[in-house]
């Protein structure tokens, strides 16, 4: 991607690697140097010391129009130089293959082949520009279906520039558990839209904390910038250097109210992808058979194993019965319930009250907690 010899290639390419070695077209191997990676984009930098280098240049990947034709080059199955054709046959695709380092996906997906051996391999478009880097395929049989994923061009060229300046790369964080809203969820709190991202948590001592931003509030703008969804508002916070003031805008108690919050430093996080231990309680009476489920209360050595803050209550589900309106709306055994609409519900009988007061027709909002995650799900009777 430079003169100079910096290249781009996937981070599961070299990662762990302890001697990496590039072999140019015209059959030279060169020693290289792993000058940085970013396991939330899969991508890493490397540098060669050699000249009379040609750079491939970077595209717009913004501008790449489904149905453009484009082209692949790698070495799958260790065929070298190995070049495809093919059409994007979509843009902004995500697969989770990055889910554990809660990383960034929007990948231009394209029926071009790509194999095991493509990886870090570019996909071009007619003009001969680098529109992506072509990283994983969806696969039954673990070779090439039609369906190949790449890192937009766009998101390549500012993880190169950051790793090539600092090594690494600085994101900014907010301190916040957000997700997309529903025409129902967005309803029930007089929310006319579901653009948006909805806070359903706020990290004590984050920068979203010392900004003023509560959970059930929903932010609407960031810097400037209508927010359409919850992978929006994680890039636009991503893509801004900690440290940075920035403008926020948040729907709260019916109204539009304006925030402004220092950007910290995004710290590397896994997610919990272990389910907390269940500990042995008395059960109680199923106090919610008409939604199908039963919860009963939490010992105070129960609340520590299943993420509880110090002074936070709730119940946790003991029982969902197959196809009842809990299972329906994705409710699980093990999850605790923090509040029902407004109503704190600290017991099970505080819980049975609030679940009577509201109509199950017009549908009851949940917020809970499950394996450290605040979230909300929504339950209607339809």
């Amino acid at each position: 991607m430079d003169r100079q010899g910096y290249i781009v290639t996937n981070n599961h390419v070299v990662r762990n690697a302890t001697q990496v070695q590039v072999t140019l077209d015209n059959g030279k191997t060169y020693d290289a140097k792993v000058v940085g990676s970013d396991a939330k984009t899969d991508l890493a930098v490397l540098k060669i010391e050699a000249t009379g280098l040609r750079a491939a240049p970077l595209g717009d990947s913004d501008q790449v129009e489904v149905g453009e034709w484009v082209l692949a080059i790698g070495s799958p199955f260790e065929y070298a130089q190995t070049v495809t054709a093919g059409i994007v046959s979509a843009k902004g695709r995500s697969m989770r293959v990055l889910a554990d380092v809660q990383g960034y996906e929007d990948f231009i997906q394209t029926d071009a082949a790509i194999n095991p051996g493509n990886s870090g391999g570019p996909l071009i478009n007619l003009r001969g520009e680098v529109i992506g880097i072509n990283t994983a395929i969806a696969s039954r049989s673990g070779g090439f279906n039609g369906l190949g994923f790449s890192i937009p061009s766009n998101m390549v060229r500012s993880i190169k520039d950051a790793i090539m300046r600092d090594g690494k790369v600085r994101r900014g964080q907010l301190g916040t558990q957000i997700g997309d809203l529903s025409e129902a969820l967005a309803a029930s709190f007089g929310y006319p839209s579901t653009n948006g991202a909805l806070v359903s948590d706020v990290v004590p001592g984050s920068a979203a904390e010392k900004a003023g931003i509560k959970h059930d509030d929903i932010i609407v703008a960031f810097n400037g910038q209508k927010i359409k969804d919850v992978k929006q508002l994680r890039f636009a916070v991503a893509a801004t250097t900690p440290g940075t003031r920035t403008q926020l805008q948040v729907f709260r108690d019916g109204k539009t109210v304006s925030l402004e919050v220092v950007l910290e430093q995004q710290s590397d996080q896994r997610t919990a992808t272990n389910k907390p231990r269940e500990s042995k309680r008395d059960r109680e009476e199923n106090v919610a058979a008409d939604l199908g489920m039963a919860v009963e209360a939490i010992s105070p050595d129960a609340a520590a194993q299943l993420g509880l803050r110090e002074n936070e209550k709730g119940v946790v589900v003991t029982e969902v019965q197959v196809n009842r309106l809990a299972a329906r709306a994705g409710l699980q055994k093990g999850d605790v319930i923090l509040s029902v609409g407004e109503i704190a519900t600290p017991t099970p009988q505080a819980f049975q009250q609030a679940t009577k007061a509201l109509n199950q027709q017009r549908g009851i909002r949940i917020r809970m907690l499950r394996n450290g995650a605040r979230l909300y799900l929504f339950l209607q009777d339809r």
